[in-house]
């Protein structure tokens, strides 16, 4: 026996969805919501499910670090100027120019549309294993601007 959420009344409680919160509250209260059951009932719905779940790394795409000379280099090599290649691509001359400066990174979706176009390979795939998660203690070694900065509520 716990204590109800929402009265506070000492009664078992019923995992319940009450204005899009999430409570544990007693039988009169659970009527105000949507009973999703009791802990004990939802433990057991999810214990055949946590046994068969396997955790699947995602795969994360990237564009390559070198997107600018590969992009400018198989453009000249097909002999399309810089026009012509925002005209296929139904993009801005200037984004061509800017991508190929190195100013401007690529979208994802405006990579895949580079890759189409001049047949290249500009996106890598990496697992999500592939990448370090930083600690608090490692952004404290190297702080960013965010971390000094304080905002103010007007």
């Amino acid at each position: 026996m716990a204590q109800c959420e929402m009265c506070g009344k000492i009664d078992k409680l019923y995992k319940t969805i009450v204005e899009g919160a999430e409570l544990e509250v007693c039988t009169n209260c659970s009527k105000h919501g949507k009973v999703l059951g009791t802990k004990e009932e939802l433990k057991k719905r999810l214990e055949p499910l946590k046994k068969t779940v396997r955790k699947q790394s995602q795969t994360i795409l990237l564009v390559k670090p070198e997107y600018a000379s590969i992009i400018r280099n198989t453009r000249e090599r097909l002999g399309l100027k810089q026009e012509q290649l925002a005209k296929k691509l139904a993009e801005k001359l200037s984004v061509i120019q800017k991508l190929e400066n190195g100013q401007l990174s690529p979208s994802i979706a405006l990579s895949q549309k580079l890759e189409r176009i001049l047949n290249l390979k500009l996106i890598e795939e990496h697992n999500e294993d592939d990448f370090k998660m930083v600690s608090s203690k490692e952004t404290i070694k190297n702080p960013t601007f965010a971390d000094f900065v304080k905002v103010r509520k007007r």
